[in-house]
């Protein structure tokens, strides 16, 4: 914050035509940065944040506190979503494929994790991974859309965890979880 103020780094953007923007944001765990969860803050960090940056993480999100902002602790959401009876079926506003040098095709739906794999181009073909796409007998797609969130709280939700997450984040982690011991989905699948 020191930073930020002693180059004056909000008043230059505004000279320089733009708005300056600072925002406390937690990665979504999925990909890479599932791997640094051991980092995530909890929700006491929030009360020592200096006042600057949390009105304007507030201002950022167009929120009414830094809570609605930011989320809350992985204890509040599993006591909400321990009562969820749907699945979370995120879709996201435009469907689109990322596929890898080596052909491997995924959705945007989930992450690029053998859970989550559609097919191999040359090896399976785009009809065969279209229908896996909409019949999601992938580990990922499955339980995205077939197992109940209470079930995913149930088997991964920490009760007592003070780490911040936001809803999405909190079940996307869950997910992961899930797909990474769902070994009897991908028994069966022998392009996974």
């Amino acid at each position: 914050m020191h930073l930020v103020h002693r180059l004056n780094l909000e008043e230059r953007a505004v000279q320089a035509g733009g708005k300056f923007t600072l925002f406390l944001n937690t990665p979504t765990p999925n990909g890479e940065a599932f791997s640094i969860e051991h980092l995530r803050p909890s929700v006491d960090v929030l009360g020592r944040l200096p006042k600057y940056l949390l009105d304007k993480t507030i201002e950022h999100f167009g929120a009414a506190d830094i809570n609605a902002a930011c989320g809350k602790s992985e204890a509040e959401w599993f006591e909400e979503l321990i009562e969820c009876e749907e699945p979370y079926a995120d879709l996201p506003w435009k469907s689109a494929f990322m596929i890898t040098p080596d052909l491997n095709v995924f959705s945007n739906l989930g992450e690029m994790t053998p859970g989550w794999k559609l097919g191999n181009l040359k090896r399976d073909g785009i009809s065969e991974i279209i229908q896996r796409y909409e019949r999601d007998p992938l580990p990922g797609l499955h339980g995205m859309f077939h197992v109940p969130v209470r079930e995913l709280a149930q088997e991964y939700g920490r009760p007592d965890s003070r780490l911040l997450y936001t809803e999405s984040d909190v079940v996307r982690r869950w997910l992961r979880l899930w797909e990474d011991h769902a070994e009897t989905l991908s028994d069966c699948l022998p392009y996974a």
